[in-house]
């Protein structure tokens, strides 16, 4: 890559934090700034996306998903719970998500964008 050229990257996560910084057999947001890092790049913006109640919600909406695959009436459940699944992923965004010691480590993914 030229130098000052950009790398972007977008990961799922997928599990809760845990050990971190010192758990680097999961590409936690400590593991990929120190990789980066390793190989020259510098991290310009690394956004987590998704928390507890965006995991919370697909749990759910995942379980809906394999009842309508399996069972008659599983659309139902997806239709009356997805709108309010839909708002709890919204919690995500409050600052008590992001200031507590155990919802601020669940983790969706990440996005990153580094410079060589």
């Amino acid at each position: 890559m030229k130098r000052n050229g950009i790398i972007i990257i977008s990961v799922p996560f997928l599990n809760h934090v845990h050990a971190d910084p010192f758990d680097f057999q999961r590409w936690t947001d400590t593991k990929w700034r120190f990789e980066l890092k390793e190989i020259g790049f510098a991290v310009e913006k690394l956004i987590i996306m998704g928390r507890f109640f965006s995991h919370f919600a697909q749990n759910f909406k995942d379980l809906f998903n394999a009842v309508e695959r399996n069972y008659r009436g599983g659309s139902l459940l997806i239709r009356i719970f997805a709108p309010i699944l839909n708002k709890i992923q919204g919690l995500d965004n409050k600052e008590f998500v992001r200031k507590d010691i155990i919802l601020k480590n669940f983790h969706g993914g990440y996005f990153i964008i580094a410079r060589k």
